[in-house]
């Protein structure tokens, strides 16, 4: 499907999704930065029901939302 679609922009919301994109790096390492490769541009942070169970997760998940809104124009 994202073939087909062919989007240039993703965010990646959690390991699963990270790993699928850059199975040799860590999630850790580029949390709320912007990745280029291959001509497409990848968001990273952590999944949503990680900030749902620790409260120190959902005040990264609320800057880095943040700072998608201020960056991307959909």
């Amino acid at each position: 499907q994202i073939e087909i679609i062919n989007p240039q922009k993703f965010i990646l919301l959690g390991e699963v999704a990270f790993f699928v994109f850059f199975p040799d790096k860590k999630l850790k390492d580029f949390r709320g930065k912007f990745i280029k490769k291959a001509g497409k541009e990848y968001f990273v942070s952590y999944h949503p029901a990680a900030g749902m169970r620790f409260p120190r997760i959902k005040k990264i998940l609320e800057k880095d939302f943040k700072k998608i809104k201020e960056t991307i124009s959909f």
